[in-house]
């Protein structure tokens, strides 16, 4: 393997990595957030759930796409 290639592997994992980190921090920000507007814990919850099931279903979109494409390449 290049110096370049394994460059860009360590670059493309390092990124993988900070979503993830990004992933399991965006639920307690979005309750600070509702706190902060005063949403009580039941619309929050209800709130939460929406939003994080649409940050979450975007991506698995996203992939079922990527995986129809590299099946038919």
């Amino acid at each position: 393997m290049s110096r370049t290639t394994f460059q860009l592997v360590l670059l493309v994992s390092c990124a993988h990595a900070m979503v993830h980190v990004y992933e399991q921090s965006l639920p307690s920000v979005e309750q600070m957030i509702g706190e902060d507007f005063g949403v009580g814990p039941v619309e929050a919850d209800e709130a939460i759930h929406e939003w994080g099931n649409l940050y979450r279903s975007s991506g698995g979109h996203r992939m079922i796409g990527r995986g129809c494409v590299q099946r038919n390449a």
